[in-house]
């Protein structure tokens, strides 16, 4: 009943997006694909810009965060070059006895990638905040993980929308 009183929003928004894309119907595949109006050029970072962009905007959020982030590029933990063979994506580890993390992923200049090195930043900030604790208390969960590192991701998502022209 609740479905069946609510849905005519997402009927309309799938029936306007079929319309847009040529179609009668919705294909299941294109759902989740991106409606593109009049000449949409994707917009492309250097790394130098995704770095400016990402402390810029955790600045906005919290100045201790962006110091900290400013910190990993200046002191180069992140390791960040697209080269043949390397495969995709991010990861961050903490090195505690040092109290240091390391970065590494593959920029390839979309906002994708601009996202993911703010997503491990947010792992490494989450680690700094703990530098201090016993290390059995520096343990937890995987959703605690991703806690840090998804709203630091969301951060750069939302001043994306905010700088979007369309």
């Amino acid at each position: 009943e609740t479905i069946q009183k609510n849905k005519q929003p997402f009927v309309d928004f799938l029936t306007r997006k079929a319309q847009l894309f040529g179609k009668e119907k919705m294909d299941w595949q294109d759902q989740d694909a991106p409606i593109i109006l009049g000449d949409l050029e994707e917009k492309t970072y250097s790394f130098d810009q995704a770095a400016a962009f990402i402390l810029e905007n955790f600045r906005k959020f919290s100045p201790k965060m962006a110091d900290f982030a400013k910190m990993a590029f200046e002191k180069s933990w992140i390791e960040a070059e697209d080269r043949p063979g390397k495969r995709p994506g991010g990861y961050c580890t903490e090195l505690p006895e040092t109290q240091e993390s390391r970065i590494f992923m593959t920029f390839g200049n979309s906002i994708n990638e601009v996202a993911t090195l703010a997503h491990e930043l947010g792992h490494a900030f989450h680690s700094s905040v703990m530098w201090d604790l016993p290390s059995l208390n520096r343990e937890y969960a995987m959703n605690v993980a991703e806690t840090a590192s998804t709203f630091a991701e969301l951060i750069v998502a939302d001043a994306t929308l905010k700088e979007a022209k369309s």
